[in-house]
């Protein structure tokens, strides 16, 4: 990356004031080039990670590590976003500088026509690099024919939404990152906190699909091993993928019966008598007080078996035998082998959801109210049902959850002045910051008067609560007007960790 040349200024400074206007839209675009190859970079690495970049081969890279590049790649976009801000605060401030106007001068002599000598101190054949940016497109966008090294995006929320996009909610909102090598095209594609990318090795002819990082990925084929004969068991080796389960063993032989405890005496057997005519059915008479059991008689010789007579009253049970002893245990049958371990998938992030922000904010430590975007795991994060309450969510508790928010807010109506920001998270009774104040100095903006955005994120447990709130404070020196959300450029992100 080369680094931007400043011409050489004499003890004696000759720069007129458009010369120092034009170096500082040099600076800009110098800054611009340089922020493009860092993008550039980062989806080399990304290449690399995937295994897709050309000319270089190597073993393939783990979930762990692919999460991990994809985290270092938002970082370095994020920190890019925010230069893009200063870069283009700097360049409205630039080029809003009036021209001071002097007395003309005489008009000098008319020189001779000539070719350009040199360009930023460099004579010669000189080749200019730069990097395009298309800040608006025209008609309906097809993202096939982006084959050129640049940045574009869309118009805004109301623009046609472009062919050959992925599946995302918002299509019309997107921007979209290009690099080129040779034939080699690739394309990074951002909206509302998603990122896909794909690639082309035929300027554009064809394209792979697009892959959508950070989604998981088609669950491997299981194994399948032989199941092995029983046999002894081995040591235990590293804990593998379970194997089909192997016969069982031969039972041990059964240990010796107890004893057989003393049975108790038998009473004697009543003579059974003539059943008579059955009687009219008389009135219930009350119940009589219950006789003393009699005692037990002694057990008789056994005579011939008879026929069976009414049953005794039941003797007194035997102390139980003595318990024999346990059989021996039969020889543990050899583990079968080990069947091959299938590919595993890519790690999946479930339990997320997507609230977008409404109405107004508070300037006193009031909740926001929201409405649902995108939810994949409404057991475990909700709005209240019915919706009587938005300003809060439901939650588990004693849960860890990763909240963060990106809102775009709206000053009503415009005026110059500052605004400062403060966003909580309340789970219970516990208040927690969410970033830093957020200060803001608002002005008239073509673009988006009034408008600015504000992000940030933090990790909360809920301890025992069942719900949590985001909660806003503000201060500004511009009387008479109110901060909305601007909500199609608002959200805020819950995903479940742990």
């Amino acid at each position: 990356m080369s680094q931007p040349n400043v011409p050489n200024i004499t003890p004696t400074i000759t720069l007129t004031r458009d010369d120092a206007v034009n170096l500082l839209l040099s600076s800009i675009a110098m800054e611009e080039l340089g922020l493009a190859h860092i993008i550039n970079a980062e989806g080399e690495k990304i290449q690399l990670a995937l295994g897709t970049l050309p000319g270089l081969s190597g073993p393939p890279a783990s979930i762990d590590q692919v999460m991990q590049v994809n985290r270092s790649a938002q970082a370095i976009l994020e920190t890019i976003f925010r230069q893009e801000i200063i870069l283009d605060s700097k360049l409205k401030t630039t080029t809003a500088l009036s021209p001071v106007a002097g007395p003309v001068g005489p008009t000098g002599p008319t020189g001779t026509a000539g070719g350009v000598l040199s360009v930023d101190g460099q004579t010669g054949e000189v080749i200019l690099h730069y990097l395009p940016f298309s800040d608006a497109l025209p008609g309906t966008p097809n993202l096939d024919q982006y084959v050129d090294a640049g940045v574009y995006r869309s118009e805004g929320p109301d623009a046609p939404d472009p062919l050959n996009t992925p599946p995302v909610l918002l299509p019309a909102v997107w921007t979209l990152y290009v690099s080129r090598v040779g034939n080699f095209v690739q394309q990074l594609y951002t909206s509302n906190l998603v990122l896909y990318y794909r690639s082309s090795t035929d300027i554009g002819a064809s394209w792979t699909p697009w892959l959508e990082i950070g989604r998981p990925g088609s669950t491997g084929a299981t194994g399948i091993g032989p199941t092995g004969a029983t046999g002894a068991r081995g040591r235990t080796g590293a804990t593998g993928v379970t194997g089909a389960t192997g016969a069982t063993g031969a039972a041990g032989a059964s240990g010796a019966t107890g004893l057989t405890g003393i049975a108790g005496a038998t009473g004697s057997t009543g003579a059974t008598g003539a059943t008579g005519v059955t009687g009219a059915i008389g009135i219930t008479g009350a119940t009589g007080v219950g006789g003393t059991t009699g005692a037990t008689g002694a057990t008789g010789a056994t005579g011939l078996t008879g026929a069976t007579g009414l049953t005794g009253a039941a003797g007194i049970t035997g102390a139980t035998g003595a318990t024999g002893v346990p059989g021996a245990t039969g020889v543990t049958g050899v583990t079968g082998a080990t069947g091959q371990s299938g590919i595993t998938g890519p790690s999946p992030i479930g339990n997320n959801a997507v609230f977008s922000p409404t109405g107004l904010i508070q300037s006193i430590y009031n909740p926001i109210n929201f409405t649902q975007v995108f939810n994949n795991s409404p057991a475990t994060i909700s709005l209240p049902e019915p919706p009587e309450q938005p300003d809060y969510i439901i939650v588990l508790p004693d849960t860890y959850y990763l909240v963060s928010y990106s809102f775009r807010l709206r000053v009503n109506p415009v005026a110059a002045g500052t605004v400062k920001v403060d966003i909580f998270v309340v789970t219970g009774a516990t208040l927690q910051r969410m970033s830093a104040i957020e200060e803001q100095r608002i002005g008239p903006d073509p673009l988006a008067p009034g408008e600015f955005t504000v992000q940030g994120s933090c990790l909360v447990h809920t301890n025992i609560n069942w719900d949590l709130a985001v909660i806003t404070s503000y201060l500004t020196d511009i009387a008479g007007s109110q901060i909305e959300f601007v909500n199609e450029l608002s959200n805020l992100s819950i995903i479940q960790i742990m």
